[in-house]
């Protein structure tokens, strides 16, 4: 080693405790920029990632209420470990159970829950309002998942103005199912079609009085360009109304009453696998657009917030959509996310009307029409 090489070492040796390898470089050596050098290169969003990647892997975990199916849970759980190393840990309850928990555990001094998914309900009208939830604006930090451009209506889907609570699914209802043998598509391309008497004594309708499709539906004829004549005029053709829906699908199947109205997806999906007759049709008026157990919401001083940040960018971006799609098997918010995996009838098309049935505004329109049809399809109800 050359003498002046060799007594830097030595020197910076004894002062430090430390051998520095290449310390006192000659200059013909390529200098390493330091560390702070190369992150200051980096966008502002990026160093706040960094950082927050960091954070939530010391917190090394999420604690999630939610209703959604064991085999979502796991995959949502298996993906996010493996590429931030912090666990998922899930609480399994209906919305409304969720609610009832979250309650109980503050009243008892406790933060146990961080986030919560699902959709509409007790979270936005009962959490909220109690101040139990924690405004979401601030926790997103990603580009993609602030780009309004990238979401259906060029916004995110917030369900309540406080911005408290959003949607990550946004899938339209096929409203009306029917028996292909026995009723052609173009016999039906208005609701104002359901009236002629041709169809009395043959139209099921899921009850409307209670959470579902049929009383999304009602909403939509009251709401919409119907109205409540309309909805007087449907139920003098005699509609049967039910509530169990897997019975509805089959009395269409059978073309016991070939037309049906309101019946969910999932459940019409089984039958026309086994070869059923039935086929969806949306008319003119359009239809409404919903995101079932879809959204996410955070809770105030939720006690892995980090983690918790981390999580929801992840979900809301456009890796973690693709993720969410094929597990809720439902067309995503974004707009940018493949669907070839989905049923055509579960897509959004261009040029259709749809309502938006997953904001507060609408619960609370929602519970005022549900007395309507009481007071005007009681006699109908079995």
């Amino acid at each position: 080693m050359h003498k002046s090489r060799l007594s830097c070492v030595v020197l910076l040796s004894l002062l430090t405790g430390v051998v520095l390898v290449g310390a006192c470089a000659s200059s013909s050596s390529t200098p390493t920029a330091p560390e702070s050098a190369v992150s200051s290169t980096k966008a502002g969003w990026q160093q706040e990632w960094d950082k927050l990647m960091a954070e939530a892997s010391k917190e090394g975990t999420v604690v999630i209420g939610t209703g959604v199916a064991s085999d979502v849970r796991n995959e949502l759980g298996k993906v996010f470990r493996g590429k931030y190393g912090v666990s998922l840990e899930f609480i399994s309850g209906r919305t409304e159970e969720m609610t009832a928990r979250v309650q109980a555990e503050r009243r008892a001094g406790l933060n146990v829950t961080d986030l919560l998914i699902g959709g509409l309900g007790t979270t936005d009208t009962v959490l909220g309002p109690g101040g139990l939830l924690e405004p979401l604006d601030p926790m997103l930090l990603l580009a993609e998942v602030l780009d309004k451009k990238a979401w259906w209506g060029n916004d995110l889907l917030w369900v309540d103005p406080d911005h408290f609570h959003v949607m990550f699914i946004a899938s339209p209802l096929r409203p009306i199912t029917i028996n292909s043998e026995l009723v052609r598509v173009e016999e039906i391309k208005s609701y104002r079609d359901l009236l002629n008497p041709k169809w009395k004594g043959k139209i099921a309708f899921f009850d409307p009085t209670i959470s579902g499709a049929g009383k999304n539906m009602f909403v939509l004829f009251a709401e919409g360009d119907l109205g409540i004549d309309y909805l007087r005029k449907l139920g003098e053709q005699e509609i049967v109304i039910t509530r169990d829906v897997r019975l509805m699908v089959e009395w269409v199947a059978r073309g016991k009453y070939p037309i049906g109205v309101g019946i969910a997806r999932d459940s019409q999906r089984q039958f026309e696998r086994a070869g059923a007759p039935i086929n969806s049709i949306t008319p003119v008026e359009g239809t409404h657009i919903g995101g079932g157990s879809g959204g996410i919401a955070m809770l105030k001083n939720a006690p892995h917030p980090r983690a918790s940040r981390l999580f929801v960018n992840w979900l809301l971006s456009k890796e973690g959509q693709i993720l969410a799609a094929r597990l809720w098997g439902a067309q995503s918010a974004r707009d940018d996310i493949p669907t070839d995996s989905l049923d055509a009838d579960a897509l959004r098309e261009p040029g259709i009307k749809y309502m938006p049935t997953f904001t507060l505004e609408y619960q609370y329109k929602a519970e005022q029409y549900q007395q309507i049809a009481r007071d005007l399809w009681g006699h109908l109800m079995k």
